[in-house]
């Protein structure tokens, strides 16, 4: 199929590639997927997801903390929920270069 499609691309030029040749320099990547690339694909994907919902709570925290108005309990709640949600986006940097260097040694 693919050399058929092929020669009718290239029917047109007398100077063109032979279609055997394009079809047989076309290469596949057949490189079979590891376990390790797997869980490095997942654990990714898990960094993202909570480095997401953790600025979703600051920025949640920083309204109720905004928007408490003389109220003390709730002003103290949005204070610790910015404060958390800063050591969760701290620790979530900190685990995703802890990963990346850990995949580039592994790698090398």
């Amino acid at each position: 199929m693919l050399t058929g499609l092929l020669e009718r691309i290239y029917a047109q030029s007398a100077s063109g590639p032979d279609a055997e040749d394009l079809g047989n320099a076309i290469t596949v990547n057949t490189t079979t997927a590891n376990i390790g690339g797997i869980v490095d694909l997942i654990v990714t994907w898990i960094i993202y997801i909570v480095g997401v919902l953790a600025f979703i709570y600051l920025v949640v925290s920083g309204i109720t903390y905004i928007t408490a108005g003389g109220n003390a309990e709730q002003a103290k709640k949005g204070q610790a929920g910015i404060i958390n949600s800063i050591i969760g986006i701290v620790i979530v940097v900190l685990a995703y270069v802890i990963l990346q260097s850990v995949n580039d040694i592994a790698n090398t």
